[in-house]
């Protein structure tokens, strides 16, 4: 991924897989994404389509929900214990 000039590009192998339009706010992270363009390329998908998309009916991105914080553990509890091996030499 890559976004220059307000032009974010998708990419694998050196070749663009989509491009969109996108607005990044001061800290530098994506406020908005339009203009989504999917492009043709020789990599395919083995699974046949159901039917055809057009690039408006193609969900071409989704914004991530915002992390949440989560719980720290406040204890660990012991459920197993280390057995003791006996030493070389001994046996039982």
């Amino acid at each position: 991924m890559w976004i220059y000039e307000n032009t974010l590009k998708v990419e694998h192998q050196a070749t663009t897989l989509s491009l969109y339009s996108v607005r990044l706010d001061k800290n530098q992270q994506i406020t908005e994404v339009k203009n989504a363009r999917r492009l043709e390329t020789h990599f395919r998908s083995p699974q046949l389509d159901l039917w055809r998309l057009s690039d408006t009916e193609w969900l071409l991105a989704l914004r991530r929900p915002a992390p949440i914080a989560r719980k720290k553990l406040s204890k660990v509890v012991v459920l197993a214990e280390q057995l003791v091996l006996p030493e070389f030499g001994e046996t039982g």
